[in-house]
């Protein structure tokens, strides 16, 4: 099976596609098509198009190719989006700051000053059309936050491996809460 993850980022779409790969056995390819890619350099388009067992996570205008196109090679597309822009936006501006876009933080407002902001916010404005796309479509906050959709998602790609599913509780996501900082002091 081919699995394709289209998304914005900061939406859990990297954490997404390794619960699949792992929960499968499959190999999973991220952003193949990223402008700064430095990781899985050995990748040929044979391995993004054509491939089996694999699970390839895309971002909105990240290479040349219309969703439709790339949707049309894979045996399952998944649609990631997040409800929340403003958390968004403020996770992508701490991310483009930071060393490690894959690591736990804790968002401080202080640290990033509206221009910042306001461009992160405006490199999400695709939110709208990414959610108008076809296919099986899954909220971050469903996702991650609230987990009601994990059984959806796992029935979607007819998966009964549960092996994985800590990986998707929200207690493993990058930003913590900054109770957390609070409660650990006392």
């Amino acid at each position: 099976m081919r699995v394709l993850i289209y998304a914005l980022p900061r939406t859990g779409s990297t954490n997404l596609a390794h619960y699949i790969a792992n929960s499968f056995h499959y190999t999973a390819i991220i952003e193949p098509y990223h402008e700064a890619r430095y990781w899985d350099k050995h990748l040929v388009e044979s391995d993004i198009w054509e491939r089996d067992n694999v699970v390839v996570k895309m971002i909105i205008g990240q290479g040349n190719y219309q969703y439709e196109d790339i949707k049309s090679k894979f045996d399952k597309a998944i649609v990631l989006y997040r409800e929340n822009l403003k958390e968004q936006a403020e996770s992508f501006a701490h991310a483009t700051k930071s060393i490690d876009w894959h690591a736990p933080y804790y968002y401080d407002p202080s640290s990033i000053t509206e221009e910042e902001y306001q461009t992160a916010y405006k490199k999400l404005s695709r939110r709208d059309e990414i959610v108008a796309l076809d296919g099986f479509k899954i909220s971050y906050e469903d996702l991650y936050l609230s987990g009601k959709d994990v059984e959806r998602l796992d029935s979607f790609l007819g998966n009964t491996n549960k092996s994985f599913r800590f990986m998707l509780d929200s207690r493993n996501k990058y930003r913590r809460d900054n109770l957390e900082v609070k409660k650990s002091l006392i």
